[in-house]
């Protein structure tokens, strides 16, 4: 399901709200991404890096 939301995106990355998540799901779905080629990106850094 994963992998089918990243092609259909067509995302660079990815991002969690943090507070909204538990850290063991968090860390397991990263990983999960990871293995696929996605890298997981702060708020911080998805602004440094996009920020106009």
């Amino acid at each position: 399901m994963i992998r089918q939301a990243i092609e259909k995106s067509k995302a660079d990355f990815a991002y969690f709200d943090r507070k909204s998540m538990k850290s063991e799901e968090r860390k397991k779905i990263s990983k999960i991404l990871e293995k696929l080629g996605l890298s997981v990106l702060k708020e911080s850094e998805i602004r440094e890096k996009y920020e106009n």
